[in-house]
């Protein structure tokens, strides 16, 4: 975490960065359908010259849960092969880009609302986000 980071902050050295900041709302109940017009959105900003690309909280799965079993149908392990975050974040490293997006990880004691960081070299960092709003407090571990 502490390389992406620093690579992070490297960027302010650049003398210009494309950010992209996608605009999208999937849909539960057509979740390759989902994932498959998302990824269609990456290649584009990529084909666009982005060199960072940000996509919505929970974008795939949506944001808002009844309970907590809801919410662990959607959750990934972090960098776990097979997950669709994963799989984004191989996409990030094909395109040469940056990519920041949200998903609910399953990790120790519950589930999060966690972020991955990918970048050009196929690196991937997390972060949990730790102010949570009611309506994460009833699915997610600070």
């Amino acid at each position: 975490m502490k390389e992406i980071l620093k690579q992070i902050h490297d960027l302010n050295t650049l003398s210009s960065l494309v950010v992209c900041a996608i605009q999208f709302k999937g849909n539960r109940n057509q979740p390759q359908k989902s994932k498959d017009r998302l990824i269609q959105l990456i290649h584009q900003a990529a084909l666009n010259e982005a060199d960072l690309i940000v996509l919505p909280e929970l974008a795939l799965s949506q944001y808002l849960f009844r309970n907590e079993s809801e919410a662990r149908m959607y959750s990934e392990r972090f960098k776990s092969e097979g997950s669709t975050h994963y799989e984004l974040c191989q996409i990030a490293h094909q395109l040469g880009i940056w990519l920041i997006g949200g998903f609910i990880e399953a990790g120790a004691g519950g589930l999060f609302n966690s972020a991955f960081i990918a970048n050009p070299n196929g690196e991937v960092a997390r972060y949990r986000k730790r102010l949570l709003f009611e309506s994460d407090e009833i699915w997610a571990l600070d």
